[in-house]
């Protein structure tokens, strides 16, 4: 799987993505710069069709340390509320505590 495809799998509604997953895992030089990107490009709400890839690249990232993500990440997490929120698959933890 390219990392395009990779992506593209991720975003996948139903289910585990595993095979996404391992492939990613497989081939994280190459997906890093696509999840990164994947993130700078979200600049309004509800912008982004990756929301459940998006969610994943997020924990994939972490489990990596990727130390060149955590400012692209920062910044992603720092928007508007309502961009962040429409840009994940699930809602953030804020949300759910309120």
């Amino acid at each position: 799987m390219d990392p395009l495809q990779i992506l593209d799998s991720l975003n996948k509604k139903e289910g585990l993505r595993t095979e996404a997953i391992q492939a990613a895992r497989a081939d994280k030089d190459s997906v890093i710069p696509v999840f990164l990107r994947a993130f700078e490009e979200v600049e309004s709400p509800g912008q982004t069709n990756y929301k459940a890839a998006l969610f994943f690249a997020f924990h994939l990232l972490g489990e990596w340390r990727v130390n060149p993500a955590y400012p692209v990440l920062a910044t992603f997490l720092r928007k508007p509320p309502d961009i962040v929120e429409s840009s994940w698959a699930v809602q953030s933890p804020r949300r759910l505590t309120a």
